[in-house]
């Protein structure tokens, strides 16, 4: 979602192949791509403009997120 500076919407865009449980945001310290949380489908998606990319799966049966290894 996009707001004025004084609160009004204006913008909202819907993140492709996503369920309507969207947790959070967050930017990647180095790549600097927006990441949303989505809890429903227990996926991290990469957004950049006019399309999203899922990067990581929760595995089910585990608690914790794991990051996946550099190369």
């Amino acid at each position: 979602m996009t707001f004025s500076s004084n609160g009004h919407l204006l913008r909202q865009v819907a993140v492709a192949s996503s369920s309507n449980l969207l947790l959070d945001l967050a930017v990647h310290p180095t790549t600097g791509a927006l990441l949303v949380i989505d809890f429903g489908k227990q996926t991290v998606f990469s957004l950049s403009l006019g399309r999203s990319e899922r990067l990581r799966r929760h595995p089910r049966g585990r608690r914790r997120w794991t990051e996946r290894p550099h190369v």
